[in-house]
């Protein structure tokens, strides 16, 4: 999903912000937990809302109401990275690009669950000219554009490698789950 709001003013909220820093290699992550709820940044929050419902009606045929549970900044500044992981207790979860080199920043990669099924999948080859299949790859790479939001679920296990550029690389995370009558 593509964001037109204001990055720029987003921005410049998010980088005077408390953050949790780590000191090995890992990315940092804003004190707030639940940053979509601060006035400041209703516009984002709405465009994530919208995303949402956009994204299980076309994608699962889901028509409940969700909600965004916490929702948090990450910093990997060069040379940090965020380990392997998936988001329990949530139904769908988020990661907008606020700031990144798109060519030189951390991708966020999604790891493949298939091996865990009851049939067999085989792995790609490592022959430089073999067909390259994506459903069957043991991982996928999406490049961080900032003003893009992707959208994926929970549990689905992700990790962000090492931020190889010589720039922050600022993203916006948040776990959703259908609000409850």
């Amino acid at each position: 999903f593509e964001y037109e709001g204001d990055m720029n003013k987003d921005l410049d909220y998010i980088t005077n912000i408390e953050y949790l820093h780590n000191t090995s290699g890992l990315s940092s992550r804003s004190k707030n937990d639940y940053i979509l709820d601060d006035s400041n940044l209703k516009e984002l929050k709405q465009f994530c809302l919208d995303s949402v419902y956009e994204y299980v009606d076309d994608v699962l045929g889901v028509h409940n109401e969700i909600e965004i549970q916490q929702s948090w900044i990450n910093l990997n500044k060069p040379g940090q990275h965020h380990p392997e992981h998936y988001h329990g207790n949530s139904f769908i979860s988020g990661v907008f690009y606020i700031f990144s080199d798109q060519k030189e920043g951390s991708p966020i990669t999604f790891k493949s669950e298939l091996h865990k099924s009851n049939f067999s999948i085989l792995t790609v080859p490592e022959d430089p000219y073999a067909k390259y299949y994506p459903s069957v790859a043991a991982s996928f790479n999406y490049p961080s554009v900032p003003g893009q939001l992707i959208l994926f679920s929970s549990t689905t296990t992700h990790l962000v490698p090492v931020n190889n550029s010589d720039q922050v690389r600022v993203s916006l995370s948040f776990n959703t789950y259908p609000k409850i009558p």
